[in-house]
Protein backbone atom coordinates (compact mmCIF):
# COMPACT_ATOMS: atom_id res chain seq x y z
CA UNK A 1 0.00 0.00 0.00
CA UNK A 2 0.86 3.65 -0.62
CA UNK A 3 0.15 6.65 1.78
CA UNK A 4 0.54 10.16 0.88
CA UNK A 5 2.80 12.92 2.68
CA UNK A 6 0.08 15.04 4.11
CA UNK A 7 -1.57 11.81 6.04
CA UNK A 8 2.15 11.28 7.72
CA UNK A 9 1.86 14.76 8.61
CA UNK A 10 -1.54 14.35 9.79
CA UNK A 11 -0.75 11.26 11.80
CA UNK A 12 -3.33 9.77 9.74
CA UNK A 13 -1.33 6.39 8.95
CA UNK A 14 -3.01 3.18 10.33
CA UNK A 15 -0.03 1.91 12.76
CA UNK A 16 -0.64 -1.55 11.31
CA UNK A 17 0.98 -0.48 7.72
CA UNK A 18 4.29 0.55 9.72
CA UNK A 19 4.18 -2.11 12.25
CA UNK A 20 6.85 -5.19 11.29
CA UNK A 21 7.26 -4.18 7.78
CA UNK A 22 9.99 -1.92 5.66
CA UNK A 23 9.06 1.72 5.06
CA UNK A 24 10.46 2.95 1.88
CA UNK A 25 10.01 7.12 1.33
CA UNK A 26 10.26 8.18 -2.02
CA UNK A 27 7.84 10.14 -4.67
CA UNK A 28 5.67 9.11 -6.98
CA UNK A 29 4.65 12.27 -8.33
CA UNK A 30 4.78 12.61 -12.41
CA UNK A 31 6.16 15.79 -12.00
CA UNK A 32 9.23 14.77 -10.71
CA UNK A 33 9.92 12.39 -13.79
CA UNK A 34 10.88 9.98 -11.16
CA UNK A 35 9.33 6.93 -13.59
CA UNK A 36 11.24 3.65 -15.32
CA UNK A 37 9.94 0.90 -17.94
CA UNK A 38 10.12 -2.24 -16.69
CA UNK A 39 9.74 -5.69 -18.32
CA UNK A 40 6.48 -5.73 -16.62
CA UNK A 41 5.11 -2.40 -18.64
CA UNK A 42 3.25 -4.04 -21.22
CA UNK A 43 -0.18 -4.32 -22.05
CA UNK A 44 -0.50 -7.30 -21.19
CA UNK A 45 0.24 -7.06 -17.74
CA UNK A 46 -0.82 -4.89 -14.50
CA UNK A 47 1.35 -2.08 -14.80
CA UNK A 48 0.99 -1.15 -18.30
CA UNK A 49 2.66 2.71 -17.70
CA UNK A 50 6.17 3.52 -16.25
CA UNK A 51 6.67 2.92 -12.87
CA UNK A 52 8.49 5.34 -9.98
CA UNK A 53 11.94 4.46 -8.76
CA UNK A 54 9.82 3.71 -5.15
CA UNK A 55 7.85 1.08 -6.33
CA UNK A 56 10.33 -0.54 -8.60
CA UNK A 57 13.14 -0.63 -4.99
CA UNK A 58 9.49 -2.02 -2.96
CA UNK A 59 9.16 -4.43 -5.60
CA UNK A 60 12.53 -5.80 -5.30
CA UNK A 61 12.75 -5.57 -1.67
CA UNK A 62 9.40 -7.27 -1.48
CA UNK A 63 10.93 -10.27 -3.75
CA UNK A 64 14.22 -10.40 -1.55
CA UNK A 65 12.37 -10.60 1.43
CA UNK A 66 9.76 -13.12 0.05
CA UNK A 67 12.53 -15.43 -1.47
CA UNK A 68 14.22 -15.04 1.97
CA UNK A 69 11.80 -16.21 3.77
CA UNK A 70 10.06 -18.85 1.80
CA UNK A 71 13.82 -20.05 0.93
CA UNK A 72 14.16 -19.79 -2.38
CA UNK A 73 15.91 -17.76 -5.23
CA UNK A 74 14.08 -14.78 -6.46
CA UNK A 75 14.89 -15.80 -10.42
CA UNK A 76 14.52 -19.30 -11.46
CA UNK A 77 18.04 -20.11 -13.62
CA UNK A 78 19.46 -22.96 -15.77
CA UNK A 79 22.25 -25.12 -14.66
CA UNK A 80 25.40 -24.32 -16.44
CA UNK A 81 24.59 -27.65 -19.16
CA UNK A 82 21.46 -26.28 -19.57
CA UNK A 83 22.76 -23.18 -20.36
CA UNK A 84 25.76 -24.93 -22.80
CA UNK A 85 22.50 -27.16 -24.70
CA UNK A 86 20.99 -23.92 -25.51
CA UNK A 87 23.70 -22.50 -26.99
CA UNK A 88 24.51 -25.46 -28.91
CA UNK A 89 20.78 -25.59 -29.86
CA UNK A 90 20.99 -22.10 -31.59
CA UNK A 91 24.31 -23.21 -33.15
CA UNK A 92 22.60 -26.05 -34.73
CA UNK A 93 19.55 -24.10 -35.45
CA UNK A 94 22.06 -21.54 -37.09
CA UNK A 95 23.32 -23.82 -39.42
CA UNK A 96 21.28 -26.32 -40.61
CA UNK A 97 18.42 -23.57 -41.35
CA UNK A 98 20.44 -21.08 -43.10
CA UNK A 99 21.79 -23.87 -45.22
CA UNK A 100 18.71 -25.07 -46.05
CA UNK A 101 18.04 -21.21 -47.16
CA UNK A 102 21.14 -20.93 -49.19
CA UNK A 103 20.09 -23.76 -50.65
CA UNK A 104 16.94 -22.96 -51.73
CA UNK A 105 18.81 -19.43 -52.82
CA UNK A 106 21.41 -21.63 -54.72
CA UNK A 107 20.34 -21.21 -58.54
CA UNK A 108 20.85 -17.22 -58.07
CA UNK A 109 24.73 -17.44 -57.39
CA UNK A 110 25.22 -14.20 -56.08
CA UNK A 111 27.50 -13.05 -53.24
CA UNK A 112 25.19 -10.24 -52.37
CA UNK A 113 21.77 -11.91 -52.23
CA UNK A 114 23.69 -14.69 -49.64
CA UNK A 115 24.71 -11.89 -47.27
CA UNK A 116 20.92 -10.31 -47.53
CA UNK A 117 19.36 -13.72 -46.55
CA UNK A 118 22.12 -14.08 -43.18
CA UNK A 119 21.27 -10.87 -42.68
CA UNK A 120 17.30 -11.53 -43.28
CA UNK A 121 17.62 -14.65 -41.30
CA UNK A 122 20.06 -13.32 -38.27
CA UNK A 123 17.01 -10.45 -37.84
CA UNK A 124 14.40 -13.31 -37.71
CA UNK A 125 16.46 -15.70 -35.82
CA UNK A 126 16.95 -13.14 -33.31
CA UNK A 127 13.24 -11.50 -32.68
CA UNK A 128 12.57 -15.36 -31.88
CA UNK A 129 14.87 -15.47 -29.08
CA UNK A 130 14.14 -12.42 -27.95
CA UNK A 131 10.56 -13.57 -27.62
CA UNK A 132 11.17 -16.42 -25.61
CA UNK A 133 13.30 -14.87 -23.51
CA UNK A 134 10.96 -12.81 -22.50
CA UNK A 135 8.41 -15.21 -22.33
CA UNK A 136 10.70 -16.83 -19.74
CA UNK A 137 11.56 -14.20 -17.59
CA UNK A 138 7.75 -13.17 -17.42
CA UNK A 139 7.70 -16.74 -15.90
CA UNK A 140 10.54 -16.09 -13.54
CA UNK A 141 13.00 -17.93 -15.48
CA UNK A 142 16.46 -16.30 -16.70
CA UNK A 143 17.51 -17.52 -20.15
CA UNK A 144 20.79 -16.44 -21.68
CA UNK A 145 20.18 -14.01 -24.45
CA UNK A 146 23.28 -12.83 -25.97
CA UNK A 147 24.93 -15.94 -26.13
CA UNK A 148 22.63 -17.93 -28.14
CA UNK A 149 22.68 -14.84 -30.30
CA UNK A 150 26.10 -14.56 -30.75
CA UNK A 151 25.79 -18.73 -31.45
CA UNK A 152 23.02 -18.29 -34.16
CA UNK A 153 24.70 -15.63 -36.13
CA UNK A 154 28.51 -17.02 -35.67
CA UNK A 155 27.07 -20.34 -37.38
CA UNK A 156 25.01 -18.55 -40.05
CA UNK A 157 28.22 -16.11 -40.91
CA UNK A 158 30.50 -19.60 -41.07
CA UNK A 159 28.59 -21.51 -43.34
CA UNK A 160 28.13 -18.57 -45.49
CA UNK A 161 31.40 -17.65 -45.93
CA UNK A 162 31.88 -21.55 -46.78
CA UNK A 163 29.69 -21.14 -49.26
CA UNK A 164 30.79 -17.73 -51.07
CA UNK A 165 34.09 -20.22 -50.85
CA UNK A 166 32.97 -22.90 -52.62
CA UNK A 167 31.43 -20.29 -55.17
CA UNK A 168 34.33 -18.55 -55.85
CA UNK A 169 35.70 -21.69 -56.07
CA UNK A 170 33.94 -22.83 -58.57
CA UNK A 171 33.77 -19.59 -60.50
CA UNK A 172 37.09 -19.32 -60.60
CA UNK A 173 37.54 -23.10 -61.80
CA UNK A 174 34.48 -22.10 -64.28
CA UNK A 175 37.09 -19.34 -65.60
CA UNK A 176 39.83 -21.63 -66.13
CA UNK A 177 37.27 -24.20 -67.63
CA UNK A 178 35.96 -21.44 -70.48
CA UNK A 179 39.53 -19.94 -70.77
CA UNK A 180 40.78 -23.78 -71.73
CA UNK A 181 37.43 -23.88 -74.02
CA UNK A 182 38.58 -20.56 -75.77
CA UNK A 183 42.03 -21.84 -76.58
CA UNK A 184 40.62 -24.92 -77.96
CA UNK A 185 38.19 -23.74 -79.92
CA UNK A 186 40.95 -21.03 -81.52
CA UNK A 187 43.32 -24.12 -81.94
CA UNK A 188 40.33 -26.24 -83.83
CA UNK A 189 39.14 -23.07 -85.88
CA UNK A 190 43.09 -22.27 -86.54
CA UNK A 191 43.10 -26.25 -87.67
CA UNK A 192 40.11 -25.94 -89.68
CA UNK A 193 40.80 -22.92 -91.18
CA UNK A 194 44.33 -24.98 -92.64
CA UNK A 195 42.47 -27.48 -93.46
CA UNK A 196 40.22 -25.58 -95.76
CA UNK A 197 42.91 -23.95 -97.54
CA UNK A 198 44.87 -27.21 -98.14
CA UNK A 199 41.34 -28.82 -99.56
CA UNK A 200 40.91 -25.96 -101.66
CA UNK A 201 44.75 -25.14 -103.15
CA UNK A 202 44.81 -29.25 -103.43
CA UNK A 203 41.24 -29.42 -104.88
CA UNK A 204 42.92 -26.50 -107.29
CA UNK A 205 46.03 -28.09 -108.34
CA UNK A 206 43.74 -31.84 -108.60
CA UNK A 207 41.58 -30.02 -111.52
CA UNK A 208 44.48 -29.34 -113.87
CA UNK A 209 45.60 -32.77 -114.60
CA UNK A 210 41.99 -34.03 -114.54
CA UNK A 211 40.96 -31.48 -116.47
CA UNK A 212 43.68 -32.88 -118.79
CA UNK A 213 42.46 -36.03 -118.75
CA UNK A 214 38.76 -35.07 -119.23
CA UNK A 215 39.71 -33.19 -121.88
CA UNK A 216 41.80 -35.71 -124.25
CA UNK A 217 39.46 -38.82 -123.72
CA UNK A 218 36.84 -36.56 -124.94
CA UNK A 219 38.65 -35.43 -127.98
CA UNK A 220 39.00 -39.27 -128.37
CA UNK A 221 36.32 -40.47 -127.91
CA UNK A 222 35.62 -38.57 -131.88
CA UNK A 223 38.27 -40.55 -133.39
CA UNK A 224 37.05 -43.08 -135.81
CA UNK A 225 40.10 -45.07 -135.65
CA UNK A 226 39.18 -46.71 -131.85
CA UNK A 227 37.55 -49.88 -131.65
CA UNK A 228 34.13 -50.15 -129.61
CA UNK A 229 35.60 -51.58 -126.93
CA UNK A 230 38.16 -48.66 -126.88
CA UNK A 231 35.26 -46.49 -127.24
CA UNK A 232 33.77 -48.37 -124.05
CA UNK A 233 36.63 -47.67 -122.39
CA UNK A 234 36.95 -44.15 -122.33
CA UNK A 235 34.03 -43.93 -121.74
CA UNK A 236 33.87 -45.32 -118.50
CA UNK A 237 37.73 -42.67 -117.95
CA UNK A 238 35.53 -39.90 -118.71
CA UNK A 239 32.56 -40.73 -116.72
CA UNK A 240 34.87 -41.84 -113.49
CA UNK A 241 36.60 -38.13 -114.27
CA UNK A 242 33.45 -36.13 -114.55
CA UNK A 243 32.76 -38.15 -110.86
CA UNK A 244 35.90 -36.97 -109.37
CA UNK A 245 36.07 -33.57 -110.68
CA UNK A 246 32.37 -33.16 -109.51
CA UNK A 247 33.51 -34.69 -106.23
CA UNK A 248 36.65 -32.01 -105.87
CA UNK A 249 33.90 -29.21 -106.96
CA UNK A 250 31.97 -30.40 -104.13
CA UNK A 251 34.82 -30.41 -101.58
CA UNK A 252 36.26 -27.10 -102.76
CA UNK A 253 33.02 -25.62 -102.20
CA UNK A 254 32.04 -27.23 -98.72
CA UNK A 255 35.58 -25.73 -97.39
CA UNK A 256 34.82 -21.98 -99.01
CA UNK A 257 32.16 -22.24 -97.21
CA UNK A 258 33.83 -23.60 -93.75
CA UNK A 259 36.64 -21.12 -94.01
CA UNK A 260 33.93 -17.76 -94.49
CA UNK A 261 35.66 -17.63 -97.88
CA UNK A 262 32.38 -18.20 -99.96
CA UNK A 263 30.37 -14.50 -101.11
CA UNK A 264 28.11 -13.63 -103.30
CA UNK A 265 28.57 -12.43 -106.85
CA UNK A 266 25.84 -10.49 -107.82
CA UNK A 267 25.54 -9.61 -111.31
CA UNK A 268 22.31 -9.27 -114.18
CA UNK A 269 21.81 -12.10 -115.75
CA UNK A 270 18.95 -13.82 -118.33
CA UNK A 271 16.95 -16.13 -116.01
CA UNK A 272 15.36 -17.56 -118.90
CA UNK A 273 18.55 -18.33 -120.64
CA UNK A 274 19.79 -19.87 -117.19
CA UNK A 275 16.39 -22.62 -117.05
CA UNK A 276 16.92 -22.91 -120.75
CA UNK A 277 20.63 -24.30 -120.08
CA UNK A 278 19.51 -26.56 -117.07
CA UNK A 279 16.53 -28.04 -119.54
CA UNK A 280 18.75 -29.00 -122.00
CA UNK A 281 21.22 -30.44 -119.81
CA UNK A 282 18.56 -32.66 -117.90
CA UNK A 283 16.71 -33.89 -121.23
CA UNK A 284 18.56 -36.51 -122.52
CA UNK A 285 19.21 -37.89 -119.03
CA UNK A 286 15.28 -37.83 -118.20
CA UNK A 287 14.43 -39.10 -121.80
CA UNK A 288 16.92 -42.04 -121.17
CA UNK A 289 15.29 -43.23 -117.67
CA UNK A 290 11.61 -42.46 -119.78
CA UNK A 291 11.16 -39.55 -117.40
CA UNK A 292 9.00 -36.61 -118.16
CA UNK A 293 11.27 -33.63 -117.39
CA UNK A 294 8.67 -30.35 -117.14
CA UNK A 295 9.68 -26.69 -116.08
CA UNK A 296 6.67 -24.45 -115.02
CA UNK A 297 7.31 -20.86 -114.92
CA UNK A 298 4.88 -18.42 -114.07
CA UNK A 299 4.37 -15.87 -116.72
CA UNK A 300 4.65 -13.14 -113.73
CA UNK A 301 8.40 -14.29 -113.37
CA UNK A 302 10.66 -11.30 -114.83
CA UNK A 303 13.51 -12.34 -117.13
CA UNK A 304 16.03 -10.53 -116.13
CA UNK A 305 17.13 -10.19 -112.58
CA UNK A 306 20.29 -9.31 -110.02
CA UNK A 307 21.56 -12.12 -107.92
CA UNK A 308 24.23 -15.15 -107.66
CA UNK A 309 23.64 -16.58 -111.03
CA UNK A 310 26.66 -19.29 -110.71
CA UNK A 311 25.20 -19.99 -106.94
CA UNK A 312 21.31 -20.33 -108.34
CA UNK A 313 22.46 -22.74 -111.22
CA UNK A 314 24.65 -25.07 -108.92
CA UNK A 315 21.53 -25.26 -106.34
CA UNK A 316 19.29 -25.91 -109.19
CA UNK A 317 21.42 -28.26 -110.59
CA UNK A 318 22.20 -30.36 -107.36
CA UNK A 319 17.83 -30.60 -107.07
CA UNK A 320 17.41 -31.59 -110.20
CA UNK A 321 19.63 -34.18 -110.63
CA UNK A 322 19.44 -36.14 -107.13
CA UNK A 323 15.27 -35.72 -108.59
CA UNK A 324 15.84 -37.60 -111.89
CA UNK A 325 19.09 -40.11 -110.71
CA UNK A 326 16.46 -41.40 -107.53
CA UNK A 327 13.29 -41.34 -109.47
CA UNK A 328 12.42 -44.67 -111.55
CA UNK A 329 9.44 -43.82 -113.44
CA UNK A 330 7.20 -41.24 -113.51
CA UNK A 331 7.65 -37.47 -113.59
CA UNK A 332 10.32 -34.45 -112.07
CA UNK A 333 8.77 -31.00 -112.21
CA UNK A 334 10.65 -27.55 -111.75
CA UNK A 335 8.23 -24.90 -110.93
CA UNK A 336 9.22 -20.88 -110.47
CA UNK A 337 7.34 -18.40 -109.11
CA UNK A 338 7.56 -15.02 -107.88
CA UNK A 339 6.45 -13.38 -104.42
CA UNK A 340 5.70 -10.08 -104.30
CA UNK A 341 5.29 -6.80 -101.77
CA UNK A 342 2.60 -4.75 -102.35
CA UNK A 343 2.41 -1.55 -100.41
CA UNK A 344 0.73 1.42 -101.19
CA UNK A 345 1.27 4.63 -99.09
CA UNK A 346 -0.94 7.20 -98.70
CA UNK A 347 -4.63 5.54 -99.73
CA UNK A 348 -7.45 4.77 -97.92
CA UNK A 349 -8.25 0.83 -97.60
CA UNK A 350 -10.41 0.80 -100.16
CA UNK A 351 -8.55 2.09 -102.52
CA UNK A 352 -5.57 0.43 -101.23
CA UNK A 353 -7.44 -3.03 -101.70
CA UNK A 354 -8.58 -1.85 -105.32
CA UNK A 355 -4.91 -1.52 -106.03
CA UNK A 356 -3.85 -4.90 -104.68
CA UNK A 357 -6.34 -6.38 -106.48
CA UNK A 358 -5.32 -4.51 -109.92
CA UNK A 359 -1.01 -5.32 -108.71
CA UNK A 360 -2.14 -9.00 -108.32
CA UNK A 361 -3.38 -9.29 -111.83
CA UNK A 362 -0.79 -7.43 -113.63
CA UNK A 363 2.32 -9.30 -115.61
CA UNK A 364 5.59 -8.56 -113.81
CA UNK A 365 7.13 -7.85 -117.34
CA UNK A 366 4.50 -4.65 -117.44
CA UNK A 367 5.32 -3.46 -113.74
CA UNK A 368 8.89 -3.24 -114.71
CA UNK A 369 8.39 -0.94 -117.81
CA UNK A 370 8.65 3.08 -117.25
CA UNK A 371 5.32 2.92 -116.29
CA UNK A 372 4.75 0.85 -112.98
CA UNK A 373 3.99 1.64 -109.86
CA UNK A 374 6.71 2.24 -107.27
CA UNK A 375 4.48 0.36 -105.35
CA UNK A 376 4.93 -3.06 -106.26
CA UNK A 377 8.98 -4.41 -105.12
CA UNK A 378 10.13 -7.75 -105.62
CA UNK A 379 10.78 -9.64 -102.60
CA UNK A 380 11.49 -13.56 -103.36
CA UNK A 381 12.27 -15.89 -106.23
CA UNK A 382 10.17 -19.20 -105.40
CA UNK A 383 11.48 -22.41 -106.88
CA UNK A 384 10.19 -25.57 -106.15
CA UNK A 385 11.50 -29.25 -107.71
CA UNK A 386 9.08 -31.95 -106.92
CA UNK A 387 9.83 -35.98 -107.92
CA UNK A 388 8.13 -39.15 -108.04
CA UNK A 389 10.70 -41.22 -107.06
CA UNK A 390 11.18 -42.95 -103.69
CA UNK A 391 10.31 -40.61 -101.07
CA UNK A 392 12.60 -39.66 -97.66
CA UNK A 393 11.88 -41.37 -94.70
CA UNK A 394 11.28 -38.70 -91.77
CA UNK A 395 13.78 -39.93 -90.01
CA UNK A 396 16.57 -39.28 -92.64
CA UNK A 397 15.01 -35.37 -93.18
CA UNK A 398 16.27 -33.69 -90.02
CA UNK A 399 20.14 -34.75 -91.01
CA UNK A 400 20.01 -34.72 -94.72
CA UNK A 401 21.37 -31.67 -95.13
CA UNK A 402 24.55 -32.17 -92.79
CA UNK A 403 27.84 -32.47 -94.52
CA UNK A 404 28.05 -36.10 -96.00
CA UNK A 405 25.03 -37.17 -95.29
CA UNK A 406 22.88 -39.67 -97.48
CA UNK A 407 19.63 -41.29 -97.43
CA UNK A 408 19.51 -45.05 -97.17
CA UNK A 409 18.53 -45.44 -101.25
CA UNK A 410 21.69 -43.14 -102.20
CA UNK A 411 24.27 -45.38 -99.98
CA UNK A 412 22.35 -48.45 -101.78
CA UNK A 413 22.87 -46.83 -105.07
CA UNK A 414 26.32 -45.64 -104.45
CA UNK A 415 26.47 -42.60 -106.01
CA UNK A 416 27.08 -39.63 -104.76
CA UNK A 417 29.32 -37.72 -101.72
CA UNK A 418 26.20 -36.51 -99.55
CA UNK A 419 27.71 -33.35 -100.40
CA UNK A 420 25.33 -31.46 -102.93
CA UNK A 421 22.55 -30.69 -100.44
CA UNK A 422 24.77 -29.52 -97.82
CA UNK A 423 26.08 -26.75 -100.48
CA UNK A 424 22.73 -25.97 -101.82
CA UNK A 425 21.39 -25.23 -98.30
CA UNK A 426 24.76 -23.11 -97.56
CA UNK A 427 24.34 -21.12 -100.92
CA UNK A 428 20.34 -20.68 -100.55
CA UNK A 429 20.83 -18.90 -96.69
CA UNK A 430 23.71 -17.13 -98.72
CA UNK A 431 21.45 -15.39 -100.94
CA UNK A 432 18.98 -14.52 -98.05
CA UNK A 433 16.85 -17.61 -98.23
CA UNK A 434 15.85 -20.60 -96.78
CA UNK A 435 15.08 -24.86 -98.15
CA UNK A 436 12.62 -26.80 -96.98
CA UNK A 437 11.63 -30.24 -98.01
CA UNK A 438 8.12 -32.79 -98.06
CA UNK A 439 8.24 -36.13 -98.68
CA UNK A 440 6.37 -38.83 -98.66
CA UNK A 441 7.91 -42.83 -98.80
CA UNK A 442 7.01 -44.67 -101.96
CA UNK A 443 5.56 -41.20 -103.42
CA UNK A 444 7.99 -38.53 -103.82
CA UNK A 445 9.79 -35.46 -102.81
CA UNK A 446 9.39 -31.72 -102.89
CA UNK A 447 12.22 -29.36 -102.34
CA UNK A 448 11.16 -25.65 -102.34
CA UNK A 449 13.74 -22.91 -101.44
CA UNK A 450 13.24 -19.13 -102.51
CA UNK A 451 16.29 -16.34 -103.24
CA UNK A 452 15.89 -12.38 -102.56
CA UNK A 453 16.44 -10.53 -105.52
CA UNK A 454 15.84 -7.12 -106.79
CA UNK A 455 14.00 -6.16 -110.81
CA UNK A 456 16.50 -4.79 -113.36
CA UNK A 457 15.62 -1.53 -114.86
CA UNK A 458 15.67 -0.91 -118.42
CA UNK A 459 19.38 0.74 -118.72
CA UNK A 460 20.45 -2.37 -116.57
CA UNK A 461 23.19 -4.39 -118.65
CA UNK A 462 22.38 -7.86 -119.19
CA UNK A 463 24.73 -10.93 -118.82
CA UNK A 464 23.31 -13.71 -120.82
CA UNK A 465 23.75 -17.38 -118.91
CA UNK A 466 24.97 -19.53 -122.19
CA UNK A 467 23.07 -22.36 -123.26
CA UNK A 468 24.50 -25.98 -121.87
CA UNK A 469 27.03 -26.54 -124.64
CA UNK A 470 26.97 -30.00 -126.37
CA UNK A 471 29.14 -32.78 -127.08
CA UNK A 472 29.54 -32.99 -130.74
CA UNK A 473 32.45 -33.62 -132.88
CA UNK A 474 33.62 -31.10 -134.76
CA UNK A 475 32.59 -32.09 -138.31
CA UNK A 476 28.99 -31.59 -136.38
CA UNK A 477 29.69 -27.75 -135.67
CA UNK A 478 29.04 -27.15 -139.48
CA UNK A 479 26.05 -24.49 -139.19
CA UNK A 480 24.42 -25.50 -142.23
CA UNK A 481 24.16 -29.80 -141.10
CA UNK A 482 23.20 -28.64 -137.57
CA UNK A 483 19.95 -28.42 -136.14
CA UNK A 484 17.97 -25.77 -134.43
CA UNK A 485 19.41 -27.13 -130.82
CA UNK A 486 23.18 -27.29 -131.92
CA UNK A 487 22.60 -23.69 -133.79
CA UNK A 488 21.38 -22.16 -130.06
CA UNK A 489 23.45 -23.14 -128.07
CA UNK A 490 26.59 -23.05 -130.34
CA UNK A 491 26.25 -21.12 -133.28
CA UNK A 492 27.09 -17.84 -131.54
CA UNK A 493 29.90 -19.11 -130.10
CA UNK A 494 31.11 -19.96 -133.61
CA UNK A 495 30.28 -16.85 -134.83
CA UNK A 496 32.13 -14.59 -132.19
CA UNK A 497 35.70 -16.70 -132.64
CA UNK A 498 35.28 -16.40 -136.56
CA UNK A 499 35.57 -12.85 -136.21
CA UNK A 500 38.45 -12.71 -134.16
CA UNK A 501 41.70 -12.38 -136.05
CA UNK A 502 43.12 -15.69 -137.24
CA UNK A 503 46.09 -15.80 -135.18
CA UNK A 504 44.47 -14.78 -132.32
CA UNK A 505 42.21 -18.12 -132.84
CA UNK A 506 45.20 -19.95 -133.79
CA UNK A 507 46.77 -18.63 -130.56
CA UNK A 508 43.80 -19.75 -128.37
CA UNK A 509 43.57 -23.34 -130.13
CA UNK A 510 47.63 -24.13 -129.25
CA UNK A 511 46.91 -22.81 -125.57
CA UNK A 512 44.04 -25.34 -125.38
CA UNK A 513 46.07 -28.40 -126.30
CA UNK A 514 48.80 -27.07 -123.76
CA UNK A 515 45.97 -26.74 -120.87
CA UNK A 516 47.23 -23.37 -120.61
CA UNK A 517 44.69 -21.57 -118.39
CA UNK A 518 47.13 -18.70 -117.83
CA UNK A 519 47.54 -17.51 -121.46
CA UNK A 520 43.47 -18.24 -122.71
CA UNK A 521 42.38 -15.65 -119.60
CA UNK A 522 44.78 -13.38 -121.50
CA UNK A 523 43.17 -14.06 -124.62
CA UNK A 524 39.64 -13.68 -123.14
CA UNK A 525 41.12 -9.97 -122.11
CA UNK A 526 41.86 -8.89 -125.51
CA UNK A 527 38.33 -9.63 -126.80
CA UNK A 528 36.84 -6.13 -127.66
CA UNK A 529 33.80 -5.37 -125.63
CA UNK A 530 31.24 -5.54 -128.44
CA UNK A 531 32.00 -9.32 -128.33
CA UNK A 532 31.02 -9.38 -124.10
CA UNK A 533 29.29 -12.24 -124.90
CA UNK A 534 31.95 -14.51 -126.58
CA UNK A 535 34.12 -13.54 -123.54
CA UNK A 536 31.78 -14.65 -121.38
CA UNK A 537 31.05 -17.67 -123.16
CA UNK A 538 34.92 -18.45 -122.91
CA UNK A 539 34.87 -17.65 -119.40
CA UNK A 540 31.94 -20.34 -118.73
CA UNK A 541 33.85 -23.12 -120.65
CA UNK A 542 37.35 -22.48 -118.77
CA UNK A 543 35.45 -22.64 -115.35
CA UNK A 544 33.77 -25.59 -116.35
CA UNK A 545 37.06 -27.36 -117.41
CA UNK A 546 35.45 -27.95 -120.94
CA UNK A 547 38.53 -26.83 -122.61
CA UNK A 548 38.14 -29.88 -124.60
CA UNK A 549 34.81 -28.19 -126.23
CA UNK A 550 36.97 -25.21 -126.69
CA UNK A 551 39.48 -26.88 -128.53
CA UNK A 552 36.84 -28.36 -131.00
CA UNK A 553 35.56 -24.79 -131.71
CA UNK A 554 38.37 -23.07 -132.42
CA UNK A 555 39.50 -26.31 -134.41
CA UNK A 556 36.30 -25.85 -136.39
CA UNK A 557 36.82 -22.20 -136.83
CA UNK A 558 40.84 -22.77 -138.18
CA UNK A 559 39.49 -25.49 -140.81
CA UNK A 560 36.57 -22.92 -141.98
CA UNK A 561 39.28 -20.05 -142.33
CA UNK A 562 41.71 -22.46 -143.94
CA UNK A 563 38.96 -24.19 -146.61
CA UNK A 564 38.20 -20.21 -147.64
CA UNK A 565 41.85 -19.12 -148.02
CA UNK A 566 42.25 -21.95 -150.37
CA UNK A 567 39.30 -21.19 -152.46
Amino acid sequence: PTVSLRQVLENQVDPELIGNRLVLIGSTAESLNDLFYTPYSSPFTNTPQPAPGVVIHANAASQILSAAIDGRSPIRVWNELGECLWILLWSSIGATVHWGLLEIDRQRQRITARWIVISIYICLGGGVLFTVSYAAFLAGWWIPLIPPLVALSGSAILITAEQIRKLQQQRLELAIQKFKLKQEKIQAEAASAAKSQFLAKMSHELRTPLNAILGFTQIMSHSSELSTEHQEYLGIISRSGEHLLQLINDILDLSKIEAGMMSLNESNFDLYSLLDGLEQMFRIEAFNKNLKLVFEINPNVPQYLKADAKKLRVCLINLLSNAIKFTQAGSVTLRVDLELLRQVIGKPDKQREQMDNKLSTASVAHNLSSTSPPQLQLRRLLFEVEDTGSGIAQTEVDSLFDDFVQTKTGKQADQGTGLGLSITRSFVQLMGGEITLNSVVGKGTVFNFFIQLEPLNSSATIHSFPPQYQDVSPSKLDLKKSNYTYQQSNSFLLEGLAKMPYSWVEKLHHSTLRLDEQVILELIEQIPEEEAMLAAALRDLLSNFRLDLLHQFTQSVLDKSGNSSDS
